[in-house]
Parts: structure tokens; C-alpha cells; sequence
């Protein structure tokens, strides 16, 4: 039905913007907006999903493991959000942190099994928009980076924060680089779905060279273990798979095929072994300052100690931070600083969401060990495989952001839609009266949940709109009336 396909636009809309959307009248003109963007997606697209069920009298669902280990992961944080130290921080996050949020993790996962459920393509078309869209955003960073801010021939005055080498759509210059890392093998091996001669081919490629330039110049071993994870991934799957790069699939093995990765893991170790530093864009840039990880380890041990089972709560590691990890940065020239995420996306889910959220997570791992073992992957798909195998590692070295985070489900996305996209089944739900009953209260649940979270999402918004205004004010009478909105708006 026509509500399929607008079901596929959405998404397909959704995952375009989201690396480059940005609004400029709020406190946080990333997180927060993005966040925004992917309530809309997720209910517009529940929403048009739903309505096709209804008018065609048909579910087409398709089936795979990675299904239950999304889900689960989602009751894992729904089941700390109730248990949370601060409830209305895990369910909606805070201004600067919201990607382990609950509003987050069920908007993700709405995202995820509409697009497992709505492409037939296997997720060509799909993949195409999201890595152009990446490509987009990496070489945006790049540039701003590099000193050229394309936003200032706007002359708009509100933009004037974005005339600096420090904003980029994707989050922090560390962000930028972590996003970068995780996107390079599906950019350099991706072939788009349709034909445009020179062009389709070194589109993705130009994205793949200007990432692997964010990685020069920001020269962090992390990001460069990220990155070679990627590449031994692809080295490893190609050695497997036996398959080709290029768009006839010839067979054989060519050792041509690994020139790129092996340039990569040459090139990394050795900018990482001689410290190489570009002092004249580094230190332009600014300092992500982030907690050790034996800090982080600490808090995290005992927070388990206190609570194993839910942790604090999704978004409360300021909380766990304030008991137990400033008294640790006592006299020294950050022990004013306050942090929001421990050093990595694992330690922040073990005070997030407690043993819980750590076994949903190595519930996901090992169906995704499972598939990988089982299936055999086309040579097509090497490049997402192995950028989702960078980003399971990221986790394990910086914590995500909402762009990471989003680029985590619709990795998993692609990879259940290359693997299982030609399995899907068919109900018929006006055949059984169990069915159309289901689907029926479905579309009225859907419908209510899109219609909830989007109302309280939009309160928030707002508050935080006028929150924003108040800290522009010179006047402290018209300050503390926009402060006063805002705090009945909560």
C-alpha cells in the first residue's frame, strides 16, 4: 500500500538527516534535535507501518535473531528506567546526554524492525542514503577542522557558533573521529545501488579518504584501534569469503583487495609509534577531557556493588560519579568538573542498566557471533559487517553519543536485511480472529505510544527552547521569566 512506501520514505528521510541535522536555538543544537528527529521518524514511521497492516489485512514480518536481542536490550533499559535513582532523567535524558535514554532505546528500536520489516532490497537503497549522508557529514567535519566553515557565506547571525573548528554535526572533534573510524570499511567498500558511471564509484571512496584524514589528524590510538579492527575484519571476511570488490563479483582471492586495509593498519601504528602531531589544526581544536579508565572501572565495580541488579538507572552516571569519582579529583585542576559518561559505552551500561543491560548486551553479541558463524556473507556486504565489528569494539573505548548510537542500529539493520532480507512471512490477520484482534490493539497502542512520547518530547523541547533564551537574556527579569516557563514546561 501506499503507506508502505511512505513508511520506507520516512525512514530512508530519517537516516539521511540524522548525521547532518542540527538546530540552532537550543542549549544542546545537536543531541537534543537529533533526539527530536528520531521520535518523529520512529512514530511517523510505527504510525504509516501500522495503517498498512489494517488497510492491506496483511503482516510481512521478517524474522531473525538479531530481532530478539534488540528487543531485549530495550526491556533491559526499560526495566532499569523503572528502578532508575532519577526516572525522568532515564526515560527523556538530559540537554548533553541522551543517547542511553529510554525515549532513545525504544525510538532506536522502533527504527530497527521498521526498516528490517519495510525494505525488500535487502537493504541496498537504505544503506545508500545512510552512507552518503556519512560521507556528507565526515567531509563537513574535515573541513571545519581544517579552518573552512561553509555556514559563515550564510551570514546568518545565529550560525555564528558554527564558525568554529570545533562544531561538526556529529558530536565532539573525538566523536567525529570515532564516527569516522566505524564508517571507514563500509565506505571504502560499498558500491551504491545505482549506476552513475565515475561518479557512483568514488563518491563513497572521497568518504572514505577524508574519514581516514580525520583519523590522521586527530592521531588517537583509540580511534586507530577502531579503525584497524575494521580492517583486519575485512581482511579476515575476504579471506573467508573468497569473493570480489567490484561490481561483476569475480571470484577468486586477489591480495590487490587488501592494499587499503593493510595501508590503514601500517599507517595507524605508525602515526600512534612516532606520536605524529599536525600542531598547526590540533591545536586549534579543542580538549575533550574524559575520565580515566581505572576511574571509570572503580565507579562502575561499585555501583554493581550497590545495586547489581538495574544500576542507577539509564543517564544517572553523574550520580554514581558524584559518590563515588570526584573525591578522586580532589585538588587536582579538574575537581570541578562534572561528567556525564564514564569513559566507555560498556562501563557506562554497567552503571546504567546493571548486570541487566550487560547480559542483554552479551545476549545481542552472541547472536551476532551466531549469524556471522552461520551465514555466509557476501561479498557486498563485507564493508557493513566490518564496520558494525569496529563499532561492537568502539564500545568498549568511548561512549556513544547519539549519532554512534544510531549508526550501532542501523548497522544491525543492514546486516539482518543482507542475511535474512529474502525470508519473510506473510499473515494473513483477517483470517484469524487471534490476529486481527492483535493487530488491531496494536495500531491503537502504537498510536497512543507515538502520540505520548512525542507530546512529552515536545514539552522538553520546549522547555529546553526557553531555557536557551533565558541564558541569551541581558536583562534578569526577562531571564528569570524564561526560566520560570521553562521549569513549569518540566
Amino acid at each position: 500500500t501506499v503507506y508502505k512506501k511512505a513508511t520506507r520514505w520516512v525512514l530512508l528521510i530519517g537516516v539521511s538527516l540524522f548525521p547532518l541535522f542540527f538546530l540552532p536555538w537550543t542549549t544542546s543544537v545537536l543531541e537534543l534535535n537529533k533526539q527530536l528527529l528520531l521520535a518523529g521518524v520512529a512514530g511517523a514511521g510505527l504510525v504509516l507501518w501500522l495503517l498498512d497492516v489494517v488497510i492491506s489485512g496483511k503482516l510481512s514480518w521478517r524474522s531473525n535473531p538479531l530481532n530478539k536481542g534488540v528487543v531485549v536490550l530495550a526491556g533491559a533499559v526499560a526495566l532499569s528506567s523503572i528502578f532508575s535513582m532519577d526516572g525522568s532523567k532515564s526515560v527523556f535524558g538530559m540537554a548533553g546526554s541522551l543517547s542511553d535514554s529510554l525515549l532513545t532505546v525504544v525510538a532506536l528500536t522502533v527504527v530497527y524492525l521498521l526498516a528490517v520489516n519495510s525494505f525488500d532490497d535487502k537493504g541496498q537503497t537504505l544503506k545508500a542514503f545512510f552512507l552518503v549522508s556519512l560521507t556528507v557529514a565526515i567531509l563537513y567535519g574535515l573541513f571545519q577542522m581544517l579552518g573552512f566553515h561553509i555556514l559563515k557565506y550564510l551570514d546568518i547571525s545565529i550560525l555564528q557558533f558554527a564558525v568554529s573548528r570545533a562544531f561538526n554535526t556529529l558530536g565532539s572533534v573525538n566523536a567525529l573521529g570515532m564516527t569516522a573510524a566505524i564508517a571507514l570499511p563500509a565506505l571504502w567498500l560499498s558500491i551504491l545501488p545505482f549506476r552513475a558511471g565515475v561518479i557512483n564509484y568514488w563518491l563513497l571512496k572521497i568518504g572514505a579518504l577524508a574519514a581516514l584524514a580525520v583519523l590522521v589528524i586527530i592521531n588517537w590510538w583509540v580511534l586507530w584501534v577502531v579503525a584497524i579492527a575494521g580492517m583486519v575484519s575485512i581482511v579476515a571476511l575476504e579471506s573467508l569469503n573468497h569473493g570480489s570488490l567490484n561490481i561483476e563479483h569475480e571470484t577468486g582471492l586477489k591480495l590487490s583487495r587488501f592494499l587499503f586495509p593493510m595501508t590503514v593498519m601500517v599507517l595507524g601504528i605508525f602515526l600512534v609509534v612516532v606520536n605524529f602531531n599536525l600542531v598547526f589544526v590540533k591545536n586549534n581544536l579543542p580538549v575533550e577531557i574524559a575520565l580515566s579508565y581505572e576511574l571509570s572501572g572503580n565507579i562502575a565495580w561499585k555501583v554493581l556493588r550497590e545495586n547489581f541488579a538495574f544500576g542507577y538507572g539509564s543517564e544517572n552516571f553523574s550520580l554514581a560519579f558524584d559518590k563515588y569519582g570526584a573525591g578522586e579529583l580532589r585538588n587536582s585542576d579538574i575537581s570541578g568538573v562534572k561528567f556525564f559518561d564514564s569513559t566507555s559505552q560498556v562501563l557506562n551500561m554497567v552503571v546504567h542498566n546493571g548486570l541487566v543491560g550487560l547480559a542483554a548486551l552479551g545476549f545481542i553479541l552472541c547472536l551476532l557471533g551466531w549469524s556471522l558463524f552461520r551465514k555466509v556473507i557476501n561479498s557486498e556486504n563485507i564493508g557493513v559487517v566490518s564496520a558494525l565489528i569496529a563499532a561492537i569494539v568502539a564500545m568498549f573505548f568511548y561512549p556513544f553519543n547519539l549519532v554512534l548510537v544510531f549508526m550501532l542500529y542501523v548497522l544491525l539493520a543492514l546486516l539482518a536485511l543482507a542475511v535474512w532480507g529474502s525470508q519473510r512471512v506473510v499473515y494473513n490477520v483477517e483470517e484469524k480472529a487471534s490476529l486481527s484482534l492483535v493487530s488491531s490493539l496494536g495500531f491503537i497502542g502504537g498510536l497512543i505510544l507515538a502520540l505520548v512520547g512525542f507530546y512529552f518530547m515536545s514539552l522538553n523541547y520546549i522547555a529546553d527552547v526557553k531555557y536557551a533564551k533565558a541564558l541569551g537574556q541581558t536583562e534578569t527579569q526577562d531571564a528569570l521569566n524564561y526560566t520560570v516557563e521553562a521549569i513549569n514546561l518540566k
